[in-house]
């Protein structure tokens, strides 16, 4: 029995009567590099006992090969959300015939994807199949080999037609975009041109789409108080901080390796709870779980020295049922804050939002490599926090209000 045991993103195999599994594809931790998978939904079994995997957040399916779980080979999707022929978007179901042909329910594009076989029987990845296909085009020939010197410059409605091209497909690499141009060149010509006409890669933004209903409660929110004392103001959140994500950016030379970062564990993490409003703050770690009891246990003990200079304050927090359980909204009557209402979809509404975001960054640069570096340096970026930041914050909120208002 195969089991695609999804929270552990690894395939473990069962054999019949036998009291353990043993893991036959990735096994590593969540990620997108090929060792890894990210949360995937299906698995298909071939005759040769190979595992192929539908990576659901990586956009993509791979193929682990029988006796082999270091790694998986790419053969469908490019690892980015897209529409066109060579990608992926949220692949769900899978199935491979006979043949090797691959079939994949493309969920988030409404499609079912058919994958030439060619590239799985070959054990080759899909864009050297492009390449294959885009050199005989050029030369009627895949044995012929390019002339030396320059390849052949683009004309000007060439570079015209890449610059629409380009628009219409922005996920698509230089060999797709060869593909689809079929223009008589090389895929370093179409990086070339691509740079020259000002294209820089850069990560999707990722943005739920809200409806209308949503976007006039965020009116309505921001009408009330983009001109109200905002120096009356408490904003509040949790933070959840992983090891596994305090890797940094890195600068290496052509050929070098990557610098690899040993952690402890890819589970050691710290929970935050945060405060802020115009004249001070308070971090504070915690451990256990939160509901409507241990949250207003939480608050009262972090806010118990300043709660009654917060007497008449308004309190902001996103729409956690904790932070609008019975019990908490009890403590606030009895302390004269009031809570106010949260419009869904609002990160950017809370001003501690963009102090997660630096206090993040700031851990991230003490490199941490424990639990216990992790502690300290949460605990010390947390304390050395200015008030400068954080007033900074809470104006550049307020001017969210006020863009909010103003669009609408």
């Amino acid at each position: 029995m195969y089991i695609l045991d999804s929270s552990n993103y690894r395939v473990v195999r069962w054999l019949s009567g036998e009291p353990l599994g043993f893991t036959v594809a990735a096994g590593h931790g969540y990620g997108s590099t090929l060792d890894k998978i990210g949360t995937s939904n299906a698995i298909y079994l071939d005759d040769q006992s190979n595992i192929y995997i539908s990576d659901y957040s990586n956009h993509r399916v791979t193929k682990w090969f029988n006796g082999n779980h270091a790694s998986g080979v790419l053969i469908a999707g490019n690892n980015v959300a897209g529409s066109t022929p060579y990608q992926l978007n949220s692949p769900w179901g899978i199935y491979v015939d006979a043949n090797y042909t691959l079939y994949i329910a493309d969920y988030g594009n409404h499609r079912i994807q058919k994958w030439i076989s060619v590239a799985l029987f070959l054990n080759c990845h899909i864009n050297t199949i492009y390449r294959i296909i885009n050199h005989y085009r050029c030369h009627r020939n895949v044995d012929h080999k390019f002339r030396s010197g320059r390849p052949p410059a683009l004309s000007p409605a060439q570079v015209k037609k890449l610059d629409k091209t380009i628009q219409r497909n922005r996920p698509a690499t230089a060999a797709e975009l060869l593909s689809i141009t079929q223009f008589n060149t090389t895929e370093r010509t179409i990086q070339r041109y691509r740079l020259s006409l000002g294209y820089r890669p850069r990560k999707s933004v990722i943005k739920v789409k809200i409806n209308k209903m949503n976007e006039h409660n965020r009116f309505e929110f921001a009408s009330l108080h983009h001109r109200t004392d905002i120096k009356k103001y408490i904003f509040e959140d949790e933070c959840y901080i992983g090891l596994r994500n305090t890797n940094q950016i890195v600068w290496c030379k052509r050929g070098e390796s990557t610098p690899r970062k040993e952690i402890s564990s890819v589970r050691a993490h710290i929970n935050l709870i945060g405060f802020i409003w115009w004249n001070g703050y308070v971090f504070r770690r915690f451990d256990h779980w939160l509901n409507g009891d241990t949250y207003c246990a939480a608050v009262n003990e972090a806010l118990s020295e300043d709660i009654e200079a917060l007497n008449g304050f308004v309190y902001v927090s996103d729409g956690v049922k904790w932070h609008r359980s019975a019990q908490f909204k009890r403590w606030c009557e009895q302390h004269d804050i009031e809570l106010c209402n949260w419009p869904g979809y609002s990160a950017d509404f809370n001003a501690i939002e963009l102090v997660w975001n630096i206090i993040k960054q700031q851990i991230k640069n003490k490199n941490p490599k424990s639990q216990r570096e992790l502690e300290n340096a949460a605990d010390e970026v947390c304390g050395n926090l200015s008030l400068n930041v954080v007033q900074s914050c809470i104006k550049k909120t307020q001017r969210v209000y006020s863009h909010v208002v103003s669009s609408y």
